[in-house]
This record gives structure tokens, C-alpha cells and sequence, in this order.
């Protein structure tokens, strides 16, 4: 058996890039960094990378986990080269606190999830008390 490489990243979901046209390839992706940025589209409306480069598995069923439930959260439409491909900005609540808790445990940098803040889901998501605030926003505004 081969001895377990705790910075291997593999993804075993299906590359987005498959079946793309040129015309496609044309269209814009936000990237939040990292150093594999590659610029495609699922088509008009661009796509959100979050970089997950940072993430340390501790076992092969740890990576498995991982990549299992990145898979279940219904918006990440891939995982590749070190990134979580998000198909929008537009989240529904639950897809918002999977990507709120995957990122909590993997110890991914949450200020990446800013962006996905609005005036529908600020109630909850900014909400101070939360264990993600911090991470997510900064400092609290009694603590500014």
C-alpha cells in the first residue's frame, strides 16, 4: 500500500472545462486567488471560485470526507485545482451554511464567503453571535 500524502488534492468530481465551447471560454470567473486560476464559464453568468489550497487532510477517509460532502452541496458544480467552482452568487440558505460549515472544519479562510452576503440572508449570516462571524466578517462592532 502507498503511504498517505496529506498534500495530495485530487478531485473526483468532473471537470467543468469538458464540453465547453470557445464562445464559452470567453466569459469572465471571479477567482479569489491562488495560483491556478483558469478563466471559464458554464456560459452568461459567471462562476466563483474558492480557493481551498490551504485544506489539510489528516487521513485518506479524512480527504474522502471532503470531497464527498463538497459533492452533496447543491452550488458547487466542481472541484479542481485547488478550488470549489460555485455556479453563483446566488445561494439558497442551505447550500450557504454547507459552505459555512465545510470551510469552518477544513479550516479553509472564510472571507472568501463575504461575498455571497445580501439584503435576503444578512439577517442570519452577519449575525455577530455566530461562530463563523468572525472569520467571515472581522471584527465584531462592539470589538471595533
Amino acid at each position: 500500500a502507498k503511504p498517505y500524502n496529506p498534500h495530495r488534492f485530487r478531485s473526483p468530481i468532473g471537470s467543468v472545462q469538458q464540453g465547453l465551447s470557445a464562445a464559452d471560454s470567453s466569459a469572465d470567473v471571479i477567482s479569489l486567488g491562488g495560483a491556478a486560476d483558469k478563466r471559464y464559464s458554464l456560459g452568461s453568468s459567471a462562476m466563483i471560485k474558492i480557493d481551498t489550497s490551504p485544506v489539510r487532510y489528516y487521513s485518506q477517509l479524512d480527504e474522502d470526507a471532503f470531497f464527498a460532502w463538497a459533492q452533496k452541496i447543491p452550488c458547487v458544480t466542481s472541484i479542481e485545482g485547488g478550488f470549489l467552482h460555485i455556479k453563483s452568487k446566488r445561494l439558497s440558505e442551505s447550500d450557504l451554511r454547507d459552505l459555512v460549515a465545510i470551510m469552518h472544519r477544513y479550516k479553509i479562510p472564510m472571507q472568501q464567503l463575504r461575498q455571497f452576503c445580501t439584503a435576503a440572508n444578512e439577517r442570519w449570516f452577519r449575525a455577530e453571535g455566530s461562530y463563523w462571524y468572525k472569520s467571515v466578517f472581522g471584527k465584531t462592532n462592539a470589538t471595533q
